[in-house]
């Protein structure tokens, strides 16, 4: 299911930040992350911050704004968390 989403001025600066080009230093370090691989994965972490499938993401009418697939299982298990939590094991039923 597609959702219509909006993030805040702060999480767009992440991404926008995340887009940036990396300065390549070659040290014993290894290759740094690439600015593709950086905007993915800020786009993980809003995804699961906001709860969708941030590799189906679509952009919507600004830049604050896009739609994208709902992400069921992480949906789930912050039910099944918030329903544990107002459950109590001594409630006769």
């Amino acid at each position: 299911m597609r959702k219509d989403f909006q993030m805040t001025d702060e999480q767009l600066e992440k991404i926008m930040d995340a887009c940036k080009p990396v300065p390549m230093i070659m040290l014993h370090l290894g290759m740094p992350v690439s600015p593709q691989e950086n905007a993915n994965n800020a786009w993980k972490a809003l995804g699961e911050e906001l709860g969708f499938k941030h590799m189906t993401v679509k952009p919507g009418s600004s830049n604050k704004l896009f739609s994208a697939e709902v992400d069921c299982d992480n949906v789930k298990s912050e039910l099944l968390t918030q329903l544990g939590n107002d459950l109590n094991p001594n409630q006769e039923i």
